[in-house]
């Protein structure tokens, strides 16, 4: 047969104060647990945007790096450029006209092949956002604004203006020539 031991009130009430004070210390815990795991969450969304914002900044460095390196060779294109116009001028070495013209033609291809481009600009209209008007001339055939020539040859690298191309405009005739 079981025996059967009496509870006294003053444990039972102890018994239920301590499941009371567990109940209370389980809820803080609980409510303590849910701040610190919404910290967790914001934290590691924080981290992860952090992760994606030096990802992003390292590609624009290096973007402007390879911007710089190109703006610094554009003056090699132009003097390539000047040196098969001049040499067209007086063609004494038909060889030598070959040379440039192919090292230039090479020059281009690897360019394009990094996404810079060249602006085309004689017969278009200036846009002052990729041209920098150089000269206006009073032209009575051509619409004023229209490009008539090229001096210096834009480019473009990804899309991004690497160098405007500086023209020379028409302009109505009797306006003044030779300025902006």
């Amino acid at each position: 047969m079981k025996m059967m031991i009496p509870i006294s009130a003053i444990s039972y009430r102890k018994q239920r104060r301590n499941i009371q004070e567990w109940s209370e210390a389980f809820k803080q815990l609980e409510h303590r647990y849910k701040e610190l795991h919404e910290l967790f969450v914001r934290e590691r969304s924080s981290f992860r945007a952090y992760k994606q914002r030096a990802k992003q900044e390292k590609e624009i460095a290096g973007e402007i790096g390879q911007m710089k390196l190109i703006q610094s060779l554009l003056p090699v294109v132009d003097d390539l450029e000047r040196a098969m116009f001049h040499s067209n001028l007086s063609p004494d070495d038909p060889a030598l006209m070959e040379g440039i013209r192919l090292i230039y033609q090479n020059f281009l291809s690897i360019l394009k092949q990094w996404g810079v481009q060249p602006l085309e600009s004689v017969g278009e209209k200036v846009n002052p956002k990729t041209h920098e008007v150089v000269e206006t001339i009073s032209v009575a055939d051509k619409e004023e604004g229209a490009i008539l020539a090229e001096l210096e040859k834009g480019y473009t690298f990804h899309g991004m203006l690497l160098r405007p191309a500086k023209v020379v405009v028409a302009s109505k005739v009797g306006e003044n020539a030779g300025g902006r």
